[in-house]
């Protein structure tokens, strides 16, 4: 099985709870230079999308609570799961967006799994230390979740 499996989310769209039929019912993703069908998808309504946002809140709120040397680790674990499964992210970014291989490698490598990467420093860093500049910058672990007070 590969990594971007279609028999995972075909026709589904990601919940908290996993993989499930949205309830908008289903579309077809199409790639822009053959009109072709890539796949179909699950389609989100405003409801799906507002249980989303509240499962978001709360995991934001675990994830905060996390120990820095475990975020860093999810992190870590993320950038690398991006360059062992590239071609296939290649792939899709291809045939979905009309990039050009190149392009499809810059961001995986060259964006995805090094801010990745870049994220996992900050959160190994729980006081802010410095990074690559002489200001100082907050850590992963001081922020606040979209909405907040500020």
């Amino acid at each position: 099985m590969t990594f971007l499996e279609r028999s995972r989310w075909e026709g589904e769209i990601f919940t908290a709870g996993g993989w499930v039929a949205g309830s908008g019912g289903e579309y077809d993703a199409v790639e822009p230079a053959t009109g072709n069908t890539l796949a179909r998808v699950g389609a989100a309504t405003a409801d799906d999308v507002h249980k989303a946002a509240e499962s978001v809140a709360q995991a934001q709120r675990e994830w905060a609570a996390l120990p820095y040397d475990r975020r860093a680790e999810v992190l870590r674990r993320a950038a690398q799961l991006f360059v062992e499964h590239e071609d296939d992210i290649h792939d899709w970014l291809i045939r979905k967006s009309g990039a050009i291989r190149p392009f499809a490698q810059f961001q995986t490598r060259g964006v995805a799994a090094e801010e990745c990467n870049e994220a996992a420093a900050l959160a190994a860093h729980p006081y802010g230390e410095l990074l690559r500049s002489n200001r100082p910058r907050l850590s992963m672990a001081r922020r606040l979740p979209a909405g907040g007070p500020g």
